[in-house]
């Protein structure tokens, strides 16, 4: 800053001859101050001519001297800045690239979906199903048709023999040919009602193999085919050469009952059956011993039907008791027959339901000689009360009531009718 100039003081301006002058100097040092404070003032201000801009003002506030390589008045590209490759498109129509498209090319549409390869990680839950376990296998090939099924029915493992358990399906005409479960059971029992129901006669069992309930003898060891019984109490009335079954009690490894022989002759039986130790036996006694025996299926007679029972016997003429009983379930339908003093008996044997499925009238017929005669060990017929709306099991007891002698189911046939 300019220090102040000297000045006149008052005392000597009147004292001074050129007092005139110095107040002119006075004067001078007071604008020539006013005037260095003006200049140092605009020496120090930030912008002392703002209403004026320099060439640094200028470069100052516009950094920017030009734009991709141009300067002036700039009109830009997408190229000039780098995005060449770039389309204003919407959101809405933008492309996908090469790899998205590859990726959404592996998926699967929800509507009509092809899958191909192995799909994993699909559970029950997923579609559906019931849980459980499994897998399974093939190719979606469209809709079946009666064709095709027909070609996997036919293509199907046969079975030859299905059980009451086994399924088949049909189309229910009462709910608009919605499809139904029908069992092999059920389908047994419509077949009967049909096809017996109009009075046909049905053969449920036939047996010419003979069930021997032996004397009382030796069983000998052997191998399959050559283990024996021999020492028999009483000679047998034949020889049977087409072979048939043996009863014997439990001796040696033997734990008791039938036993499968290929042929006799009257006095030594030839097992099929392999034995492993034997011995002497004393033969059971006064105990019904069961024999053969077959199924009766459910609803096979009606509440109408007959079971009809034709048996031949051959046994010891003597007045020790012989006994076959017929037996439906676990109830005996006797009469029971008492065979005493001939050797051979033929009789038959109706069990008839009365109106009901499950109550039952039996009547015997028995043959005069030369085919043998018998007493009933009931005077009357008799009544029984079994269901026969189920499978019940039909067989033949033999009993004798003594050790030394023998009883011969020589042939039994068991026929029935359906009464509606």
């Amino acid at each position: 800053m300019t220090l102040p100039l000297p000045r006149v003081l008052p005392t000597q301006e009147m004292d001074d001859p050129g007092v005139e002058i110095d107040l002119l100097w006075n004067e001078h040092c007071d604008e020539i101050e006013a005037a260095a404070a003006a200049i140092a003032a605009h020496l120090i201000a930030s912008d002392p001519h703002p209403i004026y801009t320099t060439s640094a003002e200028a470069s100052a506030a516009a950094p920017v001297q030009s734009v991709a390589g141009r300067a002036g008045a700039v009109t830009l590209t997408k190229t000039d800045v780098g995005l060449a490759a770039v389309d204003n498109t919407s959101d809405a129509n933008k492309p996908v690239s090469s790899a998205q498209q590859t990726a959404l090319g592996l998926k699967a549409d929800l509507d009509s979906p092809n899958f191909t390869g192995v799909v994993g990680g699909i559970t029950a839950a997923m579609v559906g199903a019931p849980s459980g376990s499994g897998t399974c296998s093939g190719t979606n090939t469209g809709n079946e048709t009666t064709t095709t099924i027909g070609s996997l029915i036919q293509g199907a493992t046969a079975k030859s023999s299905p059980d009451d358990n086994d399924w088949f399906g049909l189309t229910d005409s009462a709910a608009g040919n919605l499809l139904k479960g029908f069992s092999w059971s059920n389908l047994k029992a419509r077949l009967l009602e049909m096809v017996f129901g109009a009075g046909y006669l049905k053969v449920f069992h036939n047996t010419a193999r003979p069930w021997i309930l032996l004397p009382s003898g030796t069983l000998n060891a052997g191998s399959a085919g050559s283990a024996t019984i021999d020492n028999l109490a009483t000679a047998l009335v034949r020889s049977y050469t087409s072979g048939g079954w043996v009863y014997v009690p439990a001796v040696g490894s033997h734990p008791g009952g039938w036993l499968e022989f290929s042929s006799t002759t009257t006095t030594v039986v030839t097992l099929v059956n392999a034995v492993t130790t034997g011995g002497a036996y004393t033969q059971t006694t006064s105990a019904d011993i069961t024999g053969p025996s077959f199924t009766l299926p459910a609803n096979s007679l009606g509440p109408n039907g007959c079971l009809e029972s034709l048996v031949t016997l051959q046994y010891v003429s003597s007045a020790n008791v012989k006994v076959y009983k017929l037996f439906l379930g676990t109830t005996n339908m006797g009469p029971s027959i008492n065979l005493t003093t001939t050797s051979h008996f033929k009789s038959v044997m109706q069990v008839s339901n009365r109106g009901v499925t499950n109550r039952q009238v039996t009547g015997l017929c028995s043959t005069s000689s030369p085919f043998g005669t018998g007493s009933t060990g009931a005077s009357v017929e008799l009544l029984t009360s079994v269901d026969t709306t189920v499978d019940k099991t039909v067989s033949i007891t033999l009993n004798s009531a003594s050790a030394s002698e023998y009883l011969v189911l020589d042939h039994w046939r068991c026929c029935g009718s359906y009464g509606a």
